[in-house]
Parts: C-alpha cells; structure tokens; sequence
C-alpha cells in the first residue's frame, strides 16, 4: 500500500503519519471493542490505522475551517477522489474545527469528526 501525505501548508499546521506511540490519545478509535453503544459508532477497523493522519495546530490561534482531499487508485489505476470540509459558518453557534495546540485525527473513513 502506498500513502503519501502532502506537505504541511505552514510550520505551524502540521501533519504526520499516525502512530500509536506518537499520539497514543486517539489509540481507542482502531480498537474494536464489542458492545459499546455510541463509542462503536466512532471506532475504525484496525487497518484504517495504517492510512490516518494526525493534523496538529501548532499556533496560538483556532482552525476555523480546512479541506482536504483523500486520492485512492483501485487495481486498475481508476482515482477516486474524497474531498471533505470542515467548518461551522452555517452553525448560530461558530466554533473552532481545531482549537489552538490541539490536535485531530483525519481518517480515510471519518469526517470532520
């Protein structure tokens, strides 16, 4: 399996591979535990480990909004491509996608989540 991240667009918006080790805050989501209600609906197969990215804000101030792009070739070299949005500018109540010194793991099956 190939899986290439493009480069992170400033030094303070960076993104990596995702490593247990490294982030063992999101370790929970690629652990299949049967019969745990709402907390199931979140969790990813193991695999899907392999192919996510940790999306750390490094600035002082919140994300507000962001966008990426998920490039998957088939087999036969057909690209399919997933493009996923962030932002709460149609929410009464706007708040930060990623707040300042946090961070967010992107997963080829999840959202902005």
């Amino acid at each position: 399996m190939d899986f290439t991240i493009g480069p992170s667009p400033t030094h303070q918006i960076v993104f990596n591979r995702y490593d247990a080790a490294q982030f063992p805050k999101f370790k929970s989501v690629f652990e299949q535990v049967p019969n745990q209600g709402a907390f199931s609906l979140l969790a990813q197969p193991p695999e899907e480990a392999a192919r996510a990215v940790v999306m750390e804000n490094r600035s002082d101030k919140d994300v507000t909004a962001f966008r990426y792009e998920w490039l998957m070739t088939d087999q036969h070299s057909k690209v399919r491509k997933r493009t996923v949005s962030c932002d709460s500018y149609q929410l009464e109540d706007r708040r930060a996608v990623l707040r300042a010194k946090e961070r967010k793991l992107i997963s080829r099956l999840g959202g902005c989540g």
